[in-house]
């Protein structure tokens, strides 16, 4: 395993690749995730990443979606944990292992929940197409809703 190479990619001012980014979802839902706005202009979550709960994934993504960081820290002596860095060198090494498996698990659980604007048809012409929201929860479920907020459903009626 090797370290990306970094040439020619915008960042952002936390040192993030530009061209990643987050979904805001309404309040309630952030709040949901686990996420809190203690800081009026940002989100903040923090999740335990390894089995003995000293290692945590703590995100920080501004409310306009502007910037984000992400810090994998070692609560024990209060530094990064650089499980990248140990997996170059030891691919092995068990612990940096489970560590990377379950940040790269919330990584991939975040940028799915959230609310997507999408454009269905309900006919095979095209002739019915509308605006709806596609929402999809942090645990996985996920609603389609017209643009009045009102639920569709699967058969084509709405609630």
């Amino acid at each position: 395993m090797t370290r990306f190479d970094q040439t020619g990619v915008t960042l952002t001012k936390h040192q993030n690749n530009a061209a990643l980014g987050v979904n805001i979802l309404p309040d309630a839902e952030m709040r949901a995730y686990g996420f809190t706005d203690h800081a009026p202009e940002e989100w903040y979550l923090c999740r335990k990443v390894s089995e003995d709960g000293t290692t945590t994934l703590n995100l920080t993504i501004a409310k306009d979606g502007s910037d984000w960081a992400i810090d994998v820290l070692d609560e024990y002596f209060l530094q990064p944990y650089d499980y990248q860095g140990l997996l170059e060198r030891n691919p092995d090494n068990g612990y940096a292992r489970a560590v990377a498996d379950e940040c790269e698990r919330q990584y991939r659980l975040l940028p799915d929940a959230g609310t997507y604007r999408c454009t269905i048809t309900d006919s095979k012409d095209e002739s019915a197409v509308r605006d709806v929201r596609l929402v999809v929860t942090a645990d996985g479920k996920v609603g389609l809703y017209g643009v009045d907020g009102k639920a569709l459903l699967a058969n084509g009626k709405d609630e």
